[in-house]
């Protein structure tokens, strides 16, 4: 399969998602036990894409992404989810569209790795047989096959990240093809090798032509810049910069954001700008 379309065998028509901004923040402020965490954030993601937030440590990266999430509510400014306050939706029609992956996954039950996966599948009603191809789908682009009836409680940390990827993934792919969808990514690439970081960056590019977008907190500038359309680089609670990888990874900024002296080169193959740290 090339992509999560080919996995849908009663495809249905989209309504007006195309004609509606995916994600709009405006104004966001979030204060955890006093503290101002984020201040006045504001941007909007255009559909669809993969959206690269960076930062340094305590910036707010995570806090943002757990107040889209829901597990966070904000002080003040709004977060609409297709022109919608997300506040408003349909909590099973919300979890249809739109998954998260925190930055650490707690699952200490011995569930097979392909249960683990299927679980993902309550919030819709497309019955066994497709479910079943969804979750062999996700376990084959995250190259789990081998170990769908393994515990997961045996599993690498590696490991259990892909499988906690194919589950968020697995969680949004529908039987309506055009269905537009988001996913919420914290650190995805941290605990996996080179192989299995690019493998999962090609299927967030592939699953962006098919009306799933990805908004995701990376370290990596380089694996970033190689595939994210924008960057959203957050410091102190607030946005620095939001643009394509070669206007937002300039040397000044790294320097301004991440006290860190760098070198701009771009990609001998890909021309996409590759950061040299000194």
């Amino acid at each position: 399969m090339d992509t999560d379309k080919n996995v849908n065998n009663a495809p249905k028509t989209a309504g007006t998602d195309k004609q509606k901004s995916l994600l709009s923040v405006d104004a966001l402020t979030v204060s955890i036990s006093n503290k101002t965490v984020l201040n006045n954030l504001s941007f909007e993601l255009k559909q669809p894409g993969i959206t690269a937030i960076i930062g340094p440590n305590g910036a707010g990266k995570s806090t943002l992404l757990r107040t889209l999430a829901g597990d966070l509510s904000p002080s003040a400014g709004t977060m609409l989810f297709l022109s919608e306050a997300l506040a408003k939706w349909n909590k099973k029609e919300l979890a249809q569209r739109l998954s998260v992956l925190p930055q650490v996954s707690q699952l200490n039950f011995p569930f097979l790795v392909e249960d683990v996966v299927a679980l993902s599948r309550m919030p819709h009603a497309t019955g066994k047989k497709f479910d079943t191809s969804v979750v062999e789908h996700v376990l084959d682009r995250m190259d789990l096959l081998v170990l769908h009836d393994k515990p997961y409680t045996h599993l690498s940390g590696g490991e259990k990240q892909r499988v906690h990827i194919a589950r968020v993934i697995a969680q949004t792919i529908s039987d309506d093809v055009h269905r537009t969808r988001l996913l919420l990514l914290d650190e995805p690439t941290s605990a996996l090798d080179i192989e299995h970081q690019h493998s999962l960056m090609r299927w967030l590019k592939e699953l962006k032509n098919n009306t799933c977008s990805t908004l995701m907190v990376m370290h990596d500038f380089n694996l970033a810049a190689q595939y994210a359309d924008t960057l959203i680089s957050i410091s102190d609670g607030r946005i620095a910069a939001v643009g394509p990888p070669q206007d937002v990874l300039t040397p000044d900024h790294l320097k301004h954001v991440f006290n860190v002296r760098a070198t701009v080169i771009e990609h001998p193959v890909t021309r996409r700008p590759v950061v040299l740290a000194h």
